[in-house]
């Protein structure tokens, strides 16, 4: 008998084809039977969203299991084009010869270019909406530098030369002073537990108008122009942004544990005491669910199981 066994994402986009993020999280190929199997070829197919694919597989030892690589497989065309969230179908089969062997079906979620799957998705996509190479970054630091220097202070963007804290504070009042000066006028956000449309932050400044979200992003960009190392700290309704003190991160790109948040934030962030977007404090940038189908296929047949991780 072989099985199946694995995981892939819930929701997949342009950005993560563009950072080269599998779609299958996990692969693995179970043989349980007493004898070899071989000549196994894994086939992976589905709607537009998925590049039909062939894996060959020479022989799989008796008793044992192999994990299978699967890399490519997302058509960035397609990701590119799309417009509203579609739901796509992916089918994997066994085959020996002509014979399906096992077989499963799944479901992923495709998001426009300028949606980001939210908390219960893929937190750390958000990353990709974070443009520090935008012109209206440029246009922003222009502007928080001579603040700058009406406060007496030097209008060059040296990031953490010298470990000066006092100069990162005075880099994150001048960025933030000068997009408040902006009187960008707020649109409602919605639940970010969900999908969201992060938007098009390049738009903010001659659009006037932004959600929290995106607000957030292009503070979170202009930080970065400076050469700081933002932070986004999110709730459900909520989202602020603000750097570290010092030239450091956290040991992960997404952070849960709020012991550390509160402990790091106490000592190493400068946040603004009023948020850009949201005028509160939040805890954390976290997943709310997990952000992966687990998937489940046994016996001859062509049966499919497939159900949702357990947290």
């Amino acid at each position: 008998m072989i099985d199946i066994e694995g995981e892939l994402l819930n929701a997949v986009s342009y950005a993560t084809y563009y950072c080269r993020l599998p779609l299958f999280t996990t692969f693995k190929i179970f043989n349980r039977s007493e004898e070899n199997a071989q000549d196994v070829t894994v086939c992976i197919s589905g709607n537009e969203l998925i590049l039909p694919t062939e894996i060959p597989v020479s022989e799989i030892p008796h008793e044992s299991s192999m994990s299978v690589t699967v890399e490519n497989i997302l058509n960035p065309k397609y990701l590119a084009d799309l417009e509203q969230p579609e739901k796509c179908k992916v089918v994997i089969k066994l085959m020996q010869g002509k014979n399906a062997v096992c077989s499963l079906k799944a479901e992923v979620l495709a998001l426009p270019i300028d949606c980001w799957s939210g908390l219960s998705g893929n937190v750390e996509m958000l990353a990709a909406f974070v443009r520090p190479k935008l012109a209206d970054c440029q246009k922003i630091l222009a502007e928080a530098g001579l603040q700058l220097k009406t406060w007496g202070y030097s209008s060059e963007w040296s990031g953490y030369a010298g470990n000066d804290r006092n100069a990162v504070r005075n880099a994150v009042a001048a960025v933030y002073s000068a997009i408040r000066h902006l009187d960008i006028e707020r649109v409602e956000d919605k639940d970010l537990t969900e999908t969201v449309c992060a938007g098009d932050i390049s738009k903010i400044v001659k659009n006037k108008s932004a959600t929290p979200l995106e607000l957030a992003l292009f503070a979170a960009s202009c930080f970065e122009a400076t050469k700081l190392n933002p932070v986004l700290v999110m709730g459900k309704n909520k989202v602020g942004v603000g750097v570290w003190l010092y030239e450091s991160c956290f040991s992960f790109s997404v952070q849960d544990d709020i012991w550390v948040i509160e402990w790091t934030a106490s000592i190493t962030l400068q946040c603004s005491t009023a948020t850009i977007c949201s005028r509160t404090k939040t805890q954390a940038l976290r997943p709310a669910r997990p952000t992966s189908n687990r998937l489940y296929a046994a016996t001859r047949s062509t049966s499919v199981s497939t159900s949702s991780a357990a947290g």
